[in-house]
């Protein structure tokens, strides 16, 4: 009896304890509401901007600081340049202009040059790194996405029986390759330029200024449409599984690590047909609206917001909006000038902000903090032309700008 009585006091006090050490162990240091950590993704590069706009959810968001003045920089040269940057593992810098894909060092020095195809044509597609160091590039005009070495030296090559109209390729996380063509058809390839599988859809938007958005767990690839405003697309069963808006659309939304999604938009007719920005939820349902009412909405499609690791959005037209991670205005700010390219920001959280003041013979580019204190701010002088559009890339304390349709890339440090 004595034995029993025992063995029953003892198990008592097991599970007492265990329970007491349930409650008194919560997680240590809780991530607060709306912090954005890095989404893995393998079949990327491990470097500090493997693609266009930083990253499957087009965040522009960099795990690097940037630099912390405009005054020091030099000129990496080009030709017509339209297509943003892009940077190795080995901190190489990579770009694209008229049929050619560029491959520099980060003193400014040539590692290579390669043709794409036809010499002439005109390309804004940025190159994308993969997990195996391929470089993989697009050009428009004919429709050919070509895959090369770290050496420069031509994998693969394929070509599309329609002209590929996108700011870059979309990769999943096993490394298939996506894209949607001036007949509305989404591709697949596989990571060897195999062709995997197609679905056409006339809703699909082709305008060059958009690009397709992965969600963090890699299933649902999101489009801009032509009427509604965007298309959630499940890969696995290779079909739209909804759509938002009745407004043509040609910007790409941007994807925080919750799933949300951002979309620089107009409301339909019934609501006035008002500028906004969008927040959805990952089903498609409206999560909230902030009303900005910026006129120059139907005249700019370059200008992706970015996200801080704070989960504060920052977009700009005219001026720079920064609204919190339930849609609140925190601040605006004055920009004197036309933000017609994507938006990023450091680590810190300081946002770079390209613009194109017209009738000038430079580009203008200025940085603010999360608090929207201007950091600094420089002009650099373009030997055509006054404009920004490609997405510019951080690395360690760097800022690497393009200019638009000119034979200027600043590297800023």
């Amino acid at each position: 009896m004595k034995n029993i009585f025992a063995a029953s006091l003892l198990i008592s006090m097991i599970v007492f304890i265990s329970c007491k050490e349930k409650v008194t162990n919560p997680p240590d240091n809780p991530l607060p509401e709306g912090y954005q950590q890095d989404v893995p993704w393998p079949s990327l590069a491990d470097s500090p901007w493997p693609m266009n706009h930083h990253d499957p959810q087009n965040t522009g968001r960099s795990s690097f600081v940037g630099p912390k003045s405009g005054t020091n920089y030099f000129i990496i040269p080009t030709s017509y340049q339209e297509s943003g940057v892009s940077i190795g593992k080995d901190s190489s810098i990579y770009f694209a202009s008229l049929a050619n894909i560029f491959s520099y060092k980060l003193d400014g020095q040539l590692n290579w040059q390669s043709i794409i195809d036809t010499i002439g044509y005109e390309i804004f597609s940025t190159p994308l790194i993969s997990s195996n160091g391929n470089i993989i590039v697009i050009n428009e005009s004919t429709g050919r996405v070509s895959s090369y070495n770290e050496a420069g030296t031509r994998i693969w090559s394929f070509k599309n029986s329609q002209r590929i109209w996108q700011t870059s390729l979309a990769i999943d996380k096993v490394g298939n390759l996506y894209f949607i063509d001036a007949g509305s058809t989404l591709t697949v390839l596989s990571n060897q330029g195999q062709l995997l599988w197609t679905l056409t859809d006339p809703r699909f938007s082709v305008g060059s200024y958009s690009s397709l958005v992965f969600s963090p767990d890699g299933k649902t690839l999101y489009t801009a449409g032509l009427n509604p405003s965007l298309l959630a697309i499940d890969i696995s069963q290779r079909q739209v599984k909804w759509s938002f808006g009745k407004k043509l659309n040609q910007r790409s939304p941007m994807v925080d690590v919750q799933g949300n999604i951002y979309l620089l938009a107009k409301t339909d007719s019934t609501d006035g047909e008002q500028p906004v920005l969008y927040s959805l939820k990952p089903d498609g349902k409206e999560r909230w609206v902030y009303f900005h009412n910026n006129t120059l909405e139907d005249e700019m499609f370059a200008n992706s917001p970015t996200i801080d690791k704070n989960g504060n959005i920052y977009f700009a037209f005219d001026s720079l909006y920064s609204v919190n991670y339930h849609g609140k205005l925190r601040w605006k700010q004055p920009l004197m000038g036309i933000a017609d390219c994507p938006l990023v920001c450091d680590i810190e959280g300081i946002v770079y902000v390209g613009l194109t003041i017209y009738a000038q013979s430079f580009i203008t580019v200025k940085t603010f903090d999360s608090n929207g204190a201007l950091v600094w701010e420089n002009n650099f002088p373009t030997s055509h032309g006054s404009e920004v559009g490609g997405s510019p890339a951080i690395l360690n304390s760097k800022l690497i700008f393009p200019s638009w349709r000119s034979k200027e890339i600043f590297l800023i440090f």
